[in-house]
């Protein structure tokens, strides 16, 4: 009866141990798709402003 209880228990904790990883890649994922897009944007912003920029310098 002890045995069963026990791993019981251990299946619950492995279930829980493998759920907290899933959930925390999700989250790493997410962040590093926040940080890719974020560096877009900010890629591209800076192309508008230097094209910006020399187009002002040329005139």
């Amino acid at each position: 009866m002890l045995s069963v209880s026990q791993g019981a228990i251990f299946k619950q904790r492995v279930f829980m141990c493998k759920e907290f990883s899933v959930r925390k890649r999700l989250k790493y994922s997410k962040g590093v798709r926040v940080f890719i897009s974020g560096l877009f944007l900010a890629t591209l912003f800076f192309m508008v402003l230097f094209v910006y920029i020399v187009k002002t310098a040329c005139l």
